[in-house]
C-alpha cells in the first residue's frame, strides 16, 4: 500500500539552534489512521503545519500522495491534505465570515472573480449570506 505521507529526516527551528523538529521520520499509509501526539509545545502542531506547507523545514522531505512539498508543488500538496483544529475558535482567521469562506480558495490561487462567485453560492446554499 503507498503511502500518504513520507516524511524523512525532518528538522525545524523557530529560533535558529533551538530544534522544535530534531530529525524524524515517519509514513502515513494511504487509509489508515494515524495519531500524533505528546505534551503541549512537543511539537504536533508544527509537524501538521510542515505537513501543509505553513513552514519550511530546514533539513528533510515531506511527500504528500507522491508529490514532493516544495514551492512549486505547493498548492497540489494543499489541495491533498488540510487542517481541523482541536479548538473551534482557532478555524476562523478572518475578521468577517465571507473573508473566511474565502480563505481556502484564496490559498489555491483561484482568481478573484472566481473565488466571489463560490463565496456568494456557499454562503446562499447554508442560509448565511446575510451573515456575510
Amino acid at each position: 500500500m503507498a503511502n500518504a505521507v513520507d516524511i524523512n529526516n525532518l528538522s525545524f527551528e523557530y529560533e535558529e539552534g533551538a530544534k522544535t523538529i530534531d530529525q524524524i521520520s515517519f509514513s502515513v499509509p494511504k487509509g489508515s489512521y494515524t495519531v500524533v501526539l505528546g505534551h503541549n509545545g512537543s511539537g504536533k502542531s508544527t509537524i501538521a503545519k510542515l505537513i501543509i506547507g505553513l513552514l519550511e523545514p530546514k533539513t528533510g522531505d515531506i511527500t504528500v500522495d507522491g508529490i514532493h512539498l516544495d514551492e512549486e508543488h505547493l498548492y497540489d500538496v494543499r489541495e491533498k491534505v488540510g487542517i481541523v483544529f482541536q479548538n473551534p475558535d482557532n478555524q476562523i482567521v478572518a475578521a468577517v465570515v465571507e473573508e473566511d469562506v474565502a480563505f481556502g480558495p484564496e490559498n489555491l490561487g483561484i482568481p478573484s472573480a472566481e473565488i466571489r462567485q463560490r463565496v456568494d453560492a456557499a454562503l446562499a446554499a447554508v442560509n448565511m449570506t446575510e451573515y456575510r
